[in-house]
């Protein structure tokens, strides 16, 4: 079996700061400033005014973002403390779907991107996303899976038996076991990089 050594990290969520943070704080300033204005009309004997709906609003905002700062620290304690599952072995039916579907509210296509594989035995599957804790592989530049390289993933599983679900904190490739880049150089770049 191999050991740790033999394996580079490309994601860690240890690494990764929680997301959205920057919606964190905006909301709750907005709701702070909107609550400042509900108790000023009060005292001024006015009605509440739009205000009650502002501050119903951000509340709302501030309540879903502080669940997913929530999450990400609930999936770093996991790695952390080592309650996490680990799939290790051959990466296989990797698949990278691209999805629209047409929204009749802003008459336009939403478009997203699902990706799903198995490492060994066990699958996983999600939506590209930074917005939520854990791998997605979004970002600028995703990182490029092979199918035939051996990964190590270090997962939590929300709902047990749910691919979906499975939360991916900690992925490891085998060294010098990229498919990709041992493929050899076909082309005119094949030139330039043999010739250096």
């Amino acid at each position: 079996m191999p050991t740790t050594a033999d394996f580079e990290t490309l994601f860690d969520l240890t690494h990764q700061g929680p997301p959205n943070t920057g919606w964190l704080a905006a909301s709750a300033i907005a709701l702070v400033l909107a609550l400042a204005t509900i108790a000023w009309r009060r005292r001024a004997g006015r009605a509440v005014g739009v205000s009650g709906f502002f501050a119903a609003a951000f509340g709302v905002v501030l309540g879903v973002t502080c669940l997913s700062v929530w999450d990400h620290h609930r999936l770093r304690v996991a790695l952390h403390e080592g309650s996490v599952r680990v799939a290790e072995g051959v990466l296989q039916s990797h698949t990278v779907q691209h999805r629209a579907h047409y929204n009749f509210t802003s008459k336009r296509y939403d478009r997203s991107i699902a990706e799903s594989f198995y490492v060994g035995p066990v699958a996983f599957g999600f939506i590209r996303d930074g917005s939520v804790a854990g791998f997605t592989n979004s970002g600028d530049r995703p990182l490029a899976l092979v199918n035939g390289e051996t990964l190590r993933l270090h997962y939590v599983e929300d709902t047990p038996g749910d691919f979906a679900s499975r939360r991916i904190v900690r992925l490891e490739r085998r060294r010098g076991a990229h498919p990709a880049a041992a493929a050899p150089r076909v082309g005119p770049t094949a030139a330039r990089v043999e010739g250096r």
